[in-house]
């Protein structure tokens, strides 16, 4: 029995010796992948769609505890940096055509399981730029020279429009300016016609340096401003009527004063009040009943400051039996200025408008490169603020003026909106750009922004569309807005000249703003302007003019300077069409 006892007790013990061993193997066996924890990862940047040759940048980040490092590949029309890994990487697109998928990876470990998140994006047809027409200078040439401070019209037929700030005609010492057509060429290339050479003399039109972009109406005509000229010398708004031959034949309707009755220097051109041209609206830079007090204002004459700036309207009488045509003026609104002496600095409806006016459902909407209600520290003191956009709204024969957006409350909103008319969408929403302010930059006064009005229960918040210095490509002062197309917009910009912090292109930039709802908008760089590069046969400063687009996305613009081989190169009209 004791045997037996003995016998047992082993067994038992055995047993608990089998069981033991179990319960250790089971605790010593490494974790499976069902039992390791999902790792909380994101990955972005990717948009739907992009020229070739273009860049973009996906971010990987891993905000579990272990917070590992993705491995970045692509493949596909794409390619990445070899070893790519971290947070930030470049995707440049190679090919027009076909399909990019990017893929961030993350491996497993004692803890986390490994991820894999991909996004795709279909490479679209890229761009090519050409100057289709440099301006010259000589005697032997009526070329102008420098198209600044406007931008080109297109008729119906494709020809271009636009005007010289100097030069032109039989005459090298002239220094008034032009107005020539474009006409595609058969075969390829463009054809220039000078339609009219401003000569400053004082014999019939003498309005010279003409600024802002030209005006058609339905007959055919064009409507333009000079900002120098004119009976008192402070500039003019003309009309251009088709000769069956020879120049075009100018008419002058204003000249405007100065003064605290008039405005001066209309450097934005007219927009129509309707399509027989008999109802103008403009704005002056200077003039009017306000009152500039701080240094370095653009409105001095003499020294003296004169005026905030005004808007305008000009109407056109008819003939009659008795009595000739003729046009009269009248003043919508005069800016305020700053010169109460007691807030240095700022004012409530802004000053210095050198932008357009948008004329939409019988009401205007314009900006002004200063002033506004707040400063950009937001304090009183310390910046000038940014400009405001505003609206003006007919009411019992007279205007309504309402801010509808003061620039420049921080560091990163957008700032001076110079040159910009702004666009409306079919929601009643405002777009338009700032030359400089952005959150791309860490001081003042940044590169520059694409923003947007939203309108809601009748009053407007603003967004920031792009900060201009996002990518280190990027150009900066975007002076004169953005052109719908499609579902997106179409700009220019300048080169970062001087600026350490923003590397830029070396003669500014043609960019695309599109959306998707995965990516938000994102900047397309179309094409990078060579010509502040010595040798260089391209243009320089696009940002300087109004860029447009064609029905097939073709988009046309002009640089008024370039350092070139060329010595008497001054500038000229460019070109970038899809491949």
């Amino acid at each position: 029995m004791q045997c037996k006892k003995s016998t047992l007790t082993r067994s038992l013990l055995n047993s608990a010796m089998i069981a033991m061993v179990l319960v250790l193997a089971v605790g010593a066996v490494a974790a499976t992948p069902d039992t390791l924890k999902k790792p909380i990862v994101t990955f972005s940047g990717a948009p739907t769609s992009a020229p070739d040759l273009s860049t973009f940048t996906v971010t990987a980040t891993d905000e579990s505890e272990s917070g590992k490092s993705a491995t970045i590949t692509a493949t596909g029309s794409c390619t990445v940096p070899p070893d790519s890994t971290g947070g930030a990487v470049t995707v440049t697109l190679t090919k027009s055509t076909g399909s990019c998928t990017v893929k961030a990876s993350w491996a497993a470990d004692a803890t986390y399981a490994a991820a894999t998140l991909s996004q795709k994006t279909t490479a679209k047809i890229g761009y090519t730029e050409s100057v289709i027409y440099p301006f010259l200078t000589g005697t032997s040439n009526p070329d102008g020279i420098n198209p600044d401070c406007n931008g080109l019209v297109m008729d119906k037929l494709g020809n271009l429009y636009g005007n010289t700030f100097s030069d032109g005609g039989t005459n090298a010492g002239n220094s008034a300016g032009t107005v020539f057509k474009l006409t595609p060429a058969e075969g390829g290339g463009w054809t220039e016609t000078v339609l009219y050479v401003f000569n400053g003399l004082s014999t019939g039109f003498n309005g010279f340096q003409p600024c802002g972009t030209l005006a058609f109406d339905s007959k055919g005509n064009l409507y333009g401003t000079t900002v120098s000229g004119g009976e008192y010398g402070l500039g003019t708004v003309y009309e251009l009527t088709p000769a069956k031959t020879g120049y075009w034949t100018a008419t002058s309707i204003y000249s405007f004063k100065g003064g605290s009755t008039d405005g001066f220097w209309p450097v934005a051109g007219v927009t129509l009040g309707n399509t027989t041209g008999t109802v103008l609206y403009g704005t002056t830079t200077c003039g009017g009943t306000g009152v500039l007090s701080d240094e370095g204002d653009e409105c001095v004459v003499n020294q003296v400051p004169t005026g905030a700036g005004t808007v305008y309207e000009l109407t056109y009488t008819a003939a009659t039996k008795t009595t000739k045509g003729y046009w009269t003026e009248a003043i919508l609104h005069n800016f305020t200025g700053n010169g109460d002496g007691t807030h240095k600095g700022w004012n409530v409806d802004g000053w210095d408008p050198e932008g357009g006016l948008l004329f939409k459902n019988g009401n205007l909407y314009g900006v002004t490169q200063a002033g506004g209600g707040l400063a950009q520290d937001g304090t009183t003191t310390t910046y000038t603020p940014g400009g405001v956009v505003f609206g003006l709204t007919p009411k019992s024969g007279s205007w309504d003026f309402n801010v509808l957006y003061n620039f420049g409350a921080t560091f990163s909103d957008g700032y001076r909106p110079v040159h910009v008319t702004p666009v409306m969408d079919t929601a009643g929403n405002l777009y338009g750009t700032t030359a400089y302010g952005g959150t791309a930059a860490a001081t003042f006064p940044g590169y520059g922004t694409v923003w947007e009005l939203l309108l809601k229960d009748g009053a407007y918040s603003e967004t920031l569309l792009y900060s201009f210095g996002t990518n280190p490509a990027d150009g900066w002062n975007p002076n004169w807005g953005i052109v719908p197309y499609k579902t997106g917009w179409y700009g220019a910009n300048n080169p970062c000249v001087g600026e350490d912090s923003c590397v830029g292109s070396p003669g500014g930039t043609a960019f695309e703003l599109t959306y998707s709802a995965a990516t938000g908008w994102q900047e397309t760089i179309l094409y990078q302007f060579t010509g502040m590069t010595a040798g260089s046969l391209d243009v320089a400063e696009p940002g300087n003019n109004q860029l447009i687009v064609d029905t097939k996305g073709n988009l046309y613009g002009m640089g008024p300077f370039a350092l070139t081989g060329n010595s008497a190169q001054y500038g000229g009209v460019y070109e970038i069409s899809a491949k």
